[in-house]
């Protein structure tokens, strides 16, 4: 009988252990897949050597490709904003219905959540025929053959609060005596051109804003027509608004002894001159970059991507773009971190979160397209973009001076804000860039609800 009964005992214990084991692997493999994104991110630490690894062969398809995971791990770390707003940033508005910022759970307010709403009361909030000094032709879309504009009248509402209400006024007396600065790919500058017609109405006078570029050695090149960038000065409250082209972030060397003729050494590892030499003049700075991190554009830019002063073999290669591209945009991180504990916080940095691009059925040189005309309105957000997103949200995270601008969760139902078959290049669609007005106007008022709601960001020195 005893016999028997610890025969049961042991049935009993080994049941239990299989159990237990089985318990075991299922959680530890859901945390396994909860955490696959974070395996993508490069040390910012990392040294040659270890890059090697992560600049090889391995294929990182799933870095491009749609994720899952990427809802929590944004959400998780969007930026909490106080609903405490300056009135300064919300003055002066009576042409646009008020709004009034109310509080979630613990008194603070996710703006990155919510849905599009049919506002045509107030949108848009400038008139895009109006605003030709600031706005390049190939993105106003009312100077197009485009038959719809249904697409300018959403605006974005959050949940459980609203976005405050964006003045000029406001937003200039806020950032008197101060720099702001767009650096980045051509999203950037679309970004910086939606907030020049947002602060000039569409129809800023010359006498009211002066063209200061070459103060900020940004005059154009001889024999182009454009320089690096372009800077404009609000001759009242002597704001001045900068947009300056760095499509990778990192320093790029021209004529470098030794690199293949007509290529570049793009240092990764370093930040854009422009960054280097100029961040203490600035107050407010947003950064963006992701787009040009392909083969494609490396060999049409002629870059050769170095790593502490030495080339790194192969690196110019497809299967090595994405992992440089994480520790690049960890070494910029680092690299801010260390000058802002230099001075005392300023300038008030903002990383935005890569634009969604809505091609279909193709690339945009492979018959890829996005027809669609209706947003989806009404329809509560989530967050399903690239994981090259993941990126700029966990280089932040290690930061604890850098805040993220993440612009992705209200773009990326936006398929019928793109250009389109609208665009000047008849041979594709431009399904990454935006009609303006239109979706950047939105990232705008996201980075002035920010600041509408936080006294300490972009404050005097």
């Amino acid at each position: 009988m005893e016999l028997h009964k610890n025969k049961g005992r042991k049935t009993g214990q080994v049941f239990v252990a299989i159990m237990v084991f089985i318990a075991t692997t299922v959680i530890l493999w859901s945390a396994w897949e909860e955490t696959k994104p974070m395996l993508l991110v490069c040390r910012p630490d990392s040294k040659v050597s270890r890059l090697k690894w992560y600049f090889g062969d391995w294929e990182q398809k799933a870095m491009w490709a749609a994720s899952e995971q990427g809802q929590k791990g944004l959400h998780e770390n969007a930026m909490e904003v106080s609903s405490n707003v300056d009135s300064s940033l919300v003055q002066n508005s009576s042409d646009v219905k008020p709004s009034t910022t109310s509080e979630t759970s613990g008194g603070k307010c996710d703006f990155t959540r919510g849905n599009w709403i049919v506002d045509a009361q107030n949108r848009p909030l400038y008139d895009g025929t109006k605003c030709k000094r600031y706005l390049s032709a190939m993105w106003a879309c009312r100077e197009m053959n485009r038959p719809d504009f249904e697409f300018e009248k959403l605006r974005w509402q959050p949940d459980g609060c609203d976005l405050p209400t964006f003045s000029s006024h406001g937003f200039l007396e806020r950032m008197e005596n101060k720099a702001i600065a767009f650096v980045g790919d051509s999203l950037g500058r679309q970004q910086f051109q939606s907030l020049m017609c947002m602060l000039t109405d569409g129809e800023g006078q010359a006498e009211d804003v002066e063209d200061t570029a070459a103060d900020w050695g940004l005059s154009p090149v001889p024999g182009t027509l454009r320089g690096r960038g372009n800077a404009h000065t609000f001759k009242r409250t002597n704001t001045t608004v900068i947009f300056y082209w760095s499509a990778s972030l990192g320093f790029v060397e021209f004529n470098r002894s030794g690199e293949q003729e007509g290529w570049s050494a793009l240092h990764i590892d370093q930040p854009d001159e422009f960054l280097r030499d100029e961040i203490q003049k600035l107050d407010l700075l947003i950064l963006n970059s992701g787009h040009h991190w392909n083969r494609g554009k490396f060999t049409n830019n002629k870059w050769h991507m170095y790593v502490d002063g030495m080339p790194i073999p192969d690196g110019h290669k497809l299967g090595s773009i994405p992992e440089a591209y994480n520790y690049s945009m960890h070494k910029q991180i680092e690299y801010l971190d260390a000058k802002l504990g230099e001075t005392g916080g300023k300038p008030t940095v903002f990383m935005r979160t890569l634009s969604p691009r809505h091609f279909k059925n193709g690339d945009w040189n492979t018959g890829g397209s996005c027809d669609n005309t209706q947003a989806q309105v009404d329809t509560n957000v989530t967050y399903k973009g690239p994981e090259t997103a993941m990126v700029m949200n966990n280089a932040v995270r290690a930061s604890k001076r850098i805040h993220l601008l993440n612009i992705i969760p209200l773009s990326r139902t936006r398929e019928e804000g793109h250009i389109s078959k609208y665009g000047r290049n008849s041979d594709h669609q431009d399904c990454l860039h935006w009609c303006l007005p239109g979706v950047p106007d939105t990232w705008n008022e996201l980075l002035y609800g920010y600041l509408a709601t936080d006294s300490s960001l972009a404050a005097l020195s």
